[in-house]
């Protein structure tokens, strides 16, 4: 799983070159490539320790013992940390597409640098409504 992040970093590096931009430009995937670097191993290391920790006959036993708690604890904690780098990835990839449809010429810089919420106008019907 920590190779994929990796290489999903790079598709997004690549397409943010592509479009024109350095990494510097793009604050999100700069801070993205120090997140990785700084955390990835470790929280990666913290998912394998709670994957590791977990015995079935610790289900039975009681929610206080050391070893039920640390495999939850692990396991969670890094899961949610994992969640956090897709949500990052998420918007990265919104953004560079809102880049990309702006070098295209599909909107505007005001609405390059507005909310990421995208409205969509309905188009009319064929009765007009």
């Amino acid at each position: 799983m920590k190779e994929e992040i990796y290489k999903l970093y790079e598709v997004c590096k690549r397409f943010n070159s592509r479009l024109g931009y350095s990494l510097e430009e793009n604050k999100k995937l700069k801070d993205f490539k120090e997140l990785i670097d700084d955390n990835l191993s470790d929280d990666f290391q913290e998912l394998m320790s709670g994957i590791s920790a977990f015995k079935e006959e610790i289900i039975d036993q009681s929610i206080a013992d050391e070893q039920y708690s640390q495999f939850y604890c692990e396991l969670l904690s890094s899961m949610a940390n994992f969640s956090s780098y897709f949500a990052d990835l998420h918007e990265i990839i919104f953004d560079l597409n809102k880049r990309r449809r702006f070098k295209m010429g599909e909107i505007t810089k005001e609405e390059l640098v507005s909310s990421d919420e995208i409205i969509l106008d309905d188009e009319d019907d064929e009765t007009g409504n």
